[in-house]
């Protein structure tokens, strides 16, 4: 071979590899890498005036609403059939299963299992909706420990344990929703040996707590729920070193299972079944209280929190994705394209029809919505109740019959 083939031959090769190995890029946990439905890849959709898509494989499953996280080639999640529920890895180049780990008998049909794995150090750890939270080898599916959520915090939620788990400095937060000394509780990632437990006057919901830097203090934001009737939704901050409660405000009349986001000037947002609303933080002598800003009856909770670019908030609302102005709650456009969810990459929101399964690419932008693709993706009628994620150059979404791939041109 002469050596101006051999050079092609090298660039050949190179492209092909190019092509059947992604970018690298994780979506190790629920809501992403940041915990705010945010991927920080750059370059994926900037500078193109149209998009293309293209449907890279699809992976059969029978139900189940947990999110994909997506660690190197690898998809978990849980899955369910008639009888229990299931941890699952599926390739991220081609959607062959590797390997399937039962869990527990199905406790609810409609919602289980809902929790998002978290992929940290060569583990997957899977909290099943009977409250049980296993660390599975990532490669294998092997169990390396469990531990009974109900056994040993008295996990109390009648619907099971939707919420999802991370992990961060040798911990694995979860929340356990258990008697009032451990509403929220942090294992040894090695063991599952109990750390720090967050003893809560108020009940904890169907939420996941994600971790933020508010104040200059590492925090661990979780929604809290008073009871009713009317049941209200509120929020609490602890030191997310140890568990120590560092404020706490509760709403009136408005509840939701909706995850917090946390935005730029030590603000919260929390949407409910009918607003949302936004706080800002304030530190005073070392106490720190929370204020509200406003309430804004456009934004709704229904499957993920919104997205925040450029100081302003995209989500849905009933028919219509909308952006509003963070600093007022002011709605600055909305266009009906039916209920969904989102994350944001490149400056673009990625959506996804509840129902009908449509994948959407628009510009995040206050000038007006501007869509850039659009591909039937996920078969109409299955319940998509899950966010995309965003790994490795693809989009990958599933409803609760399906997970599925998708490839954007480059």
């Amino acid at each position: 071979m002469t050596k101006r083939g051999a050079v092609v031959l090298t660039m050949l090769l190179a492209a092909s590899g190019a092509l059947a190995s992604p970018p690298p890029g994780d979506w190790p946990q629920w809501l992403g890498p940041d915990h705010d439905g945010v991927s920080p890849d750059k370059g994926v959709f900037t500078g193109k005036p149209s998009i293309p898509l293209r449907k890279a494989w699809r992976h059969g499953i029978q139900g189940g609403r947990s999110g994909l996280a997506v660690v190197g080639e690898r998809v978990y999640t849980l899955v369910a059939d008639e009888e229990a529920d299931y941890a699952i890895a599926v390739s991220a180049l081609d959607g062959k299963e590797h390997w399937r780990v039962k869990l527990d008998p199905l406790v609810n049909a409609d919602l289980a299992p809902a929790s998002t794995p978290a992929v940290a150090g060569g583990r997957v750890f899977a909290l099943s909706n009977a409250c049980q939270i296993r660390a599975l080898d990532a490669e294998s599916g092997k169990v390396v420990w469990a531990v009974d959520l109900k056994a040993k915090f008295g996990s109390q939620l009648r619907l099971g344990c939707l919420n999802s788990p991370f992990v961060e400095a040798g911990r694995l937060v979860v929340q356990a929703a258990g008697r009032e000394d451990h509403r929220v509780v942090g294992l040894d990632v090695g063991t599952g040996e109990l750390v720090w437990s967050f003893k809560g006057k108020e009940r904890v919901s169907y939420a996941s707590p994600v971790p933020a830097d508010l104040g200059g203090v590492r925090q661990l934001l979780v929604h809290h729920i008073r009871p009713g009737p009317p049941p209200a939704s509120g929020l609490t901050g602890l030191k997310l070193a140890d568990g120590t409660e560092l404020w706490s405000t509760t709403f009136e009349k408005e509840a939701s299972w909706e995850t917090p986001l946390a935005l730029p000037g030590d603000q919260v947002l929390l949407l409910t079944w009918n607003d949302a609303k936004l706080v800002r933080l304030a530190s005073k002598g070392g106490q720190f209280e929370a204020s509200p800003v406003w309430v804004a009856a456009g934004l709704k909770s229904r499957i993920s929190p919104p997205v925040h670019h450029q100081d302003h908030l995209y989500g849905f609302g009933d028919d219509n994705l909308m952006c509003i102005e963070r600093q007022s709650g002011r709605i600055v456009w909305k266009e009906k394209t039916y209920p969904g969810s989102l994350i944001l990459v490149d400056g673009h929101l990625v959506t996804v029809s509840t129902v009908s399964g449509i994948l959407r690419v628009v510009e995040a932008t206050p000038a007006g919505y501007r869509e850039k693709a659009r591909l039937d993706v996920l078969s109409r009628g299955a319940s998509c109740e899950t966010p995309p994620s965003f790994a490795g150059g693809r989009i990958f979404l599933r409803n609760d019959e399906e997970i599925a791939a998708v490839e954007v041109a480059r």
